[in-house]
């Protein structure tokens, strides 16, 4: 089972896992105006769906955190995502940040710098960025959720 882990925004965390660990993960920061990064995100996400048979997502929860604007370039990123996850009828797993930190550092209010220490270990990959350790987060509280059968 490959999971999709997202964190939404116009610097787009990606994460693809499975049980045996990471197949693909980075940062997807498309370019042009608005309609033009919502377009770039929908076929970016599409286009990892389908290469690597992806049959859930684990997406961020939106959340009012720093500002209005982030919230809603987050909503509009999420718009995107969630049309190309049901393009394909996937399962979707909506995760709140501080669910996914409490399984990845064991609390729910860990910094950028813990969740990119957690799951670089979990994982035994590189992080690029907390875009990137965001989405290795969702997907591994996706993938523990799934496997303890919730």
């Amino acid at each position: 089972m490959n999971i999709l882990g997202v964190d939404p925004g116009y610097s787009l965390g990606y994460a693809v896992v499975n049980p045996s660990g990471v197949v693909i993960s980075g940062v997807f920061r498309p370019k042009g105006k608005t309609h033009d990064k919502l377009s770039s995100i929908y076929r970016f996400v599409r286009n990892l769906i389908a290469k690597h048979s992806v049959s859930l997502l684990a997406i961020e929860r939106a959340f009012y955190g720093k500002s209005v604007p982030s919230l809603v370039k987050l909503s509009e990123a999420r718009g995107a995502v969630l049309a190309a996850a049901g393009e394909f009828h996937l399962d979707v797993k909506e995760i709140h940040p501080s669910e996914a930190k409490k399984w990845v550092c064991g609390y729910g209010s860990a910094d950028k710098e813990q969740v990119i220490y957690m799951v670089s270990k979990i994982f035994g990959v590189e992080v690029e960025s907390h875009h990137e350790a965001d989405a290795l987060a969702l997907a591994y509280t996706a993938l523990s959720l799934v496997e303890a059968g919730r």
